[in-house]
Formats: C-alpha cells, structure tokens, sequence
C-alpha cells in the first residue's frame, strides 16, 4: 500500500511540475508592434496589423493591399517590489521585437476572391529580463522539505555517506547515481541541514528531521535573476472575399532561451543559515498552426475568431545547484535532459469591432487559454482608435486577465527528483493600460505607443512556505515603421 501511495504521488508530481514549466513558458507579453501595443491588443476583429495576425488572428491578413515592410523597437523597464525590497531592470535599450513582410497578390477583375495575401513575420512573445528580490520572517524552512522527500522516498542515511569516529561528516561520490536519492535531499545532508534519528519521539523507525526547532523564527531571502526571450517566427496566408469576408491560416515556429538564477538563504535563530543557490537553463523550440476569421457584414460592424493549436515542443534543460551553511558545502553535477512532450495550450481569440464612421473605431475582445492540468486562463481586453486630423490618429487600450486562485498551481518535487528549483511563482493577475500615436501616409506608417503593466505574483520559496506577496510594474516603449506600395 506505501509503495502504491508514493508511485501515484509520484505521478501526481511530475504532473504538476510539468505544468509549472508550462506556465513559465506560455505567458505572453502584449508587445509587437506600436499600433498593437498602444490598443493593449485588442485587435482580432480590426485586423491589418502584423502582430495581431501573428499572435491572435491570421485572417486580419487579408485587409492588406499593399506590399508592406515593418520594423519594430521595443523598450522595457522592470521595477518589483515586496516589504521595502525594491529592484529595477532596465534592458533592451530599442532592440528589435517584431518584424515583417507582407505579401499581397491581387486577383483577376471580376472574382469574388479579391487578393490572396502572405507575409512572413517575427514577433518576440516574452522578455523574461528581470531581477526581484524578497524577504521574509516564517516558521518553515526548505529542510523540511528536504526530509519529507527523504522520508518519503525511504532512503536511509547509508545512501548519502557517512560519519567518521570524529563526527566529520562525509557524502559518497556516487549519491547522485543512486535512483533512490532526491538531489535536494543530498544537498541536505551533505550540509548537515537534514539529520539522522533512529529513534525519535519513541518511534522504532529510523527517520530524518530538520534541522531547525519547531516553531523557530526563520529569516527567508531570495532573489531570482531571470534573462532570455521566448521569440516566433511565422508564414500566414489570407483570402479576401469581396472585401467583407477574410479567411487566414498560419504556421508558427517558436523558440526558448531562458536561464534562471536563484539565491535563497535562510537563517536561523542561533545564528547559523543555509545558503542554497540554484542554475536552470532551457532552451527549446516547438510549432503550432492557426486559423482564423474576420467578417465586415456591414460598414460599422466587424468580428472575428482565431484559434491556435496546442504547440508541439522540445524543450532542453541543463542545472546544478550549490548549498553552504559556512562550514560545509557541497554541489551536484550538472544534469542535463530532454523533454519531448512538452505541450502549450490551446489558445482561442473572439473579438468585435465598431467603425465610427471616418472618426476612428471601438474593440472588444475575449482570451481564452487551455492548459493541462492547470486552471484555464481568461482575459479581457478593448482598445479604441480616433483619427484627430487625416492621416494622424491616437489609439489607447487596457487588458485583464483573470485572478489565478492561490494555492493551484504549487511545484511538488518528487521524492528522488534530481532538480532542486523548489522556487516557483504564482501570477494572480495582469492589468496593462496604454496609449499610442501614429501617423498613416502614401507610403510610411510611424507609430508610438506606450504601455504600462501591472501584475500581483505569489513567490514560493518552497511548495509548503507561505508566498511573498509581490508587486510588478513594467514599462514599455514600442516604435514602429512601415513602408508600403
């Protein structure tokens, strides 16, 4: 029955794990271009836009007339903040985030199907540059973790190594080739954090226990350095029919640089602490397709749809972790594997749209993402666009998406895992405002938009600790130019 017990928690666990990993790598960023940026990408049923058809709506590729070239430059500011912690990162001074070139074949006089369209296009979907940092007063420590996975695993303390007649602790070289030892675990009793008891609170059985007293006040501090991109590269193709009707397919192709820092420390009323630091590198690349719909019934009314399918990934991860209490230190190997049956959820766009007559026009649109063995997500978002003077116009736009109930998403590292990230993050909420100018002519768009983000995360030193409450702000500058004939 125990065995049962723990091969379904097991299960259970790299399930979970698995989803974190998708969360982490499915979130997208509202940034493209500025036009986009500026109406919080409101735009599925507005269409002509390159960053839309990418990202929500490949049939708004069928309003194009014209051959068309765009390049975008983007700017982000990070601050995040948590009990007086504050950190600042600033990158990306105007780099490149979206690029395209649009394509479009205009049919014979007469036909119903007015032009076939196709563009090839860049779009970067995340900037996961950034530095935040908390601190915190608790009762728990990452010890107990370390010998709860110990415990539940039934290793024993000949697994890890040894203590010699002068009580000099030692680790065997070849505890990480065991399958029945967790890497955390080793890190705990390499460091003399996770000790030995045969016999505790009268108990025969011979168990681990933490280091720590209960009911200890315990100094937690972590600090998590993220960089890298998640970028996409696409061929879209669209039908214009009677120029009311527009049908889009696309392909997408995108990849994964991330690398991950994390120093957490705690310290302990007598004095003593544990320092644990942990590397995570992945680097993956998967494709998906889409298709979509936009219609114009009449002069005033658009809607449209766009539906991406479940992306078929390969992800790459490579990591090591280092763990210190002053006097004892010890450090695992690199470990480097593959997953190839990463998966990013399905993702659907409804939208609709007002045209005001020649003043501009009102968007409205719904999110929904489909994730496996998480909570699905919604958003919201609207955007509006006014043209002030002929070929000048202002856009702005705010975006939701909807609270993540805490406690949904908790990362449970199996008892003999060998990765040791116990860090992970809850994203409660997202709210993004923005606002935008351009101007239209014969043969160049140039546009601006800034946007603000706001977002409440929960960081978890650890699946059992509580959640340093935290607050996200990012600023962003997009500049977009267009040239068309």
């Amino acid at each position: 029955m125990k065995r049962c017990s723990t091969i379904l928690f097991s299960i259970l666990a790299l399930q979970i794990a698995v989803a974190q990993d998708v969360a982490k790598f499915a979130e997208t960023d509202i940034i493209g271009t500025a036009r986009y940026v500026g109406m919080s990408g409101a735009m599925t049923a507005i269409g002509g836009d390159p960053t839309s058809a990418v990202l929500d709506n490949p049939a708004g590729l069928g309003l194009y007339q014209h051959l068309e070239a765009s390049i975008t430059l983007d700017l982000q500011l990070d601050r995040t903040w948590q009990n007086g912690v504050t950190q600042r990162e600033h990158r990306n001074y105007f780099m490149p985030s979206q690029f395209s070139f649009v394509f479009p074949f205009r049919t014979d006089a007469g036909s119903r199907i007015v032009s076939h369209n196709l563009m090839f296009g860049y779009n970067r979907l995340k900037n996961y540059n950034r530095t935040y940092a908390a601190s915190v007063n608790a009762n728990t420590s990452i010890t107990d973790v370390m010998t709860e996975m110990a415990n539940l695993a039934g290793t024993v303390r000949d697994d890890y190594g040894y203590k010699d007649a002068s009580g000099d602790l030692y680790v065997y070289d070849d505890v990480w080739d065991n399958p029945n030892v967790g890497w955390l675990t080793a890190l705990g009793y390499g460091t003399d954090r996770m000790q030995w008891d045969a016999v505790q609170l009268g108990s025969t059985d011979s168990t681990f226990y933490a280091y720590h007293l209960p009911g200890e006040v315990i100094r937690q501090d972590a600090t998590v350095k993220e960089t890298g991109y998640k970028n996409q590269f696409s061929l879209d193709y669209a039908m214009n029919i009677d120029d009311q009707w527009y049908v889009g397919l696309g392909l997408n192709i995108f990849s994964v640089d991330y690398d991950k820092k994390v120093y957490y420390g705690e310290t302990y009323s007598n004095g003593t602490y544990l320092d644990l630091d942990h590397s995570l590198v992945c680097k993956g690349a998967g494709v998906s397709a889409s298709l979509g719909f936009l219609g114009r019934p009449t002069r005033w009314l658009r809607f449209g749809f766009g539906l991406h399918t479940p992306a078929a990934c390969t992800m790459r991860y490579s990591h090591y972790s280092d763990a210190t209490n002053g006097e004892l230190s010890i450090g695992t190997p690199e470990n480097r594997y593959t997953d190839k049956e990463f998966r990013m959820p399905l993702r659907l766009s409804l939208g609709l749209g007002l045209q005001l007559r020649e003043m501009g026009l009102l968007s409205f649109q719904y999110n929904y993402a489909h994730y496996k063995n998480m909570r699905d997500v919604h958003s919201l978002r609207v955007g509006g666009e006014l043209v002030f003077i002929d070929k000048l116009y202002l856009n702005a736009g705010f975006a939701y998406e909807m609270e993540r109930p805490q406690g949904d998403y908790v990362w449970f590292i199996q008892p003999t895992d060998v990765r040791t990230d116990t860090e992970f993050t809850n994203l409660y909420w997202t709210k993004n405002a923005s606002v935008g100018f351009g101007y239209r002519g014969k043969y160049m768009i140039v546009q601006l938009a800034y946007a603000l983000r706001w977002q409440r995360i929960g960081l978890f030193p650890f699946d059992i600790a509580e959640p340093f409450n935290m607050r996200t702000m990012t600023h962003r500058m997009a500049l977009t130019v267009a040239f068309h004939m």
